[in-house]
């Protein structure tokens, strides 16, 4: 899915259904019913590749690209983006066009061109902008450097060297404390140069361990068929 914003604030142009759309929503009728058992039908269930899909965002990326500016791009799910096509509107399209109108059109542009592209059909969720999320954009953009992102928050570092600790009235500092952080960051050096799974306690050679597969996942997930998750 990818989440349009555009320029201008028509507060009238979209509009949401009554919250109790659903009680008034008729029975599905017995072509209804055909037409989603014909699709059910020609469904197939295919093993999770997130290598291949990793792939795929990558080339719907760079076909969003041709339609605004990396900078305007927030791409923070696999499958999920943002794209602010405030400076793009009126590049594609006549100033004299309403926003809403030019929204409308270079999104389904953007659809055809990532189907076009990679075979995948596309949803867009359109919205105009406002000043409160402009205001969050700006502060976004001054301090995101690029990667995913799952959650948001303030917070204040660098304020003092590492060697100053904080401990809890319960805690002491002592020496052995001192040395296992030392292990730890030497541990962390050897995986990061020679893989995740270089060094490994004992118990993750246990049958019950799930060490060993999980490290073949991405993110969690089979990186292509079920390897990691059985």
């Amino acid at each position: 899915m990818v989440v349009i914003r555009g320029a201008l604030n028509y507060s009238n142009y979209y509009r949401t259904a009554p919250r109790d759309w659903l009680n008034k929503v008729a029975p599905p009728s017995i072509s209804d019913v055909a037409f989603i058992e014909s699709w059910a039908k020609r469904t197939k269930i295919v093993q999770p590749r997130m290598s291949k899909y990793i792939e795929k965002n990558i080339e719907i990326q760079h076909v969003i690209q041709n339609f605004a500016s990396p900078e305007d791009i927030f791409w923070y799910s696999i499958d999920e983006g943002f794209v602010d096509l405030t400076s793009s509107l009126n590049y594609f399209y006549d100033k004299s066009l309403p926003a809403e109108v030019k929204l409308d059109k270079l999104s389904r542009k953007i659809q055809l061109a990532i189907l076009k592209k990679t075979g995948i059909y596309s949803t867009v969720g359109m919205s105009i902008g406002n000043p409160l999320s402009d205001h969050i954009l700006s502060l976004f953009r001054s301090g995101y450097s690029g990667g995913s992102v799952r959650r948001i928050g303030v917070s204040f570092g660098g304020l003092c060297t590492e060697e100053v600790k904080l401990i809890s009235l319960f805690d002491t500092f002592d020496k052995k404390v001192a040395n296992t952080e030392v292990l730890q960051g030497a541990i962390d050096e050897i995986r990061s140069q020679y893989g995740f799974l270089a060094l490994q306690k004992a118990t993750s050679l246990l049958d019950g361990s799930r060490v060993v597969a999980r490290s073949k996942l991405v993110g969690g997930h089979s990186a292509g068929g079920l390897d990691g998750l059985t």
